[in-house]
């Protein structure tokens, strides 16, 4: 993963040698503090809930995964980085929030 502020961030997979590139989601911003922390966070609970992460079974399991495998927790990454830089203040969403954004638009799911 390469976060790049407003530009959205890369992912690259063990076994696949294409990048891929997330669009940062549109919000007005009241301050980039922790929005990179903000998006790891995101991810790791998102791979974590996805079994990916936690075990020598789920390391390789993600060795192995595809996009598709992945897709719920960059989406999850994206969502939690645009409700921190949308509030003033170092800001970190709950996952109650980030779940109805993930609700509210299909092609987040």
């Amino acid at each position: 993963m390469v976060t790049r502020g407003p530009w959205g961030a890369y992912a690259l997979l063990k076994n696949n040698r294409d990048m891929l590139h997330l669009d940062q989601m549109a919000v007005s911003v009241g301050d980039t503090v922790g929005a990179g922390d903000s998006f790891m966070a995101g991810l790791i609970s998102g791979l974590l809930d996805a079994g990916l992460l936690g075990s020598p079974e789920a390391r390789d399991r993600l060795a192995a995964v595809n996009w598709s495998g992945v897709q719920s927790a960059l989406h999850r990454a994206v969502v939690t980085s645009a409700l921190t830089v949308s509030r003033s203040g170092a800001y970190a969403p709950s996952m109650d929030e980030v779940a109805e954004v993930l609700e509210a638009d299909p092609t987040l799911r």
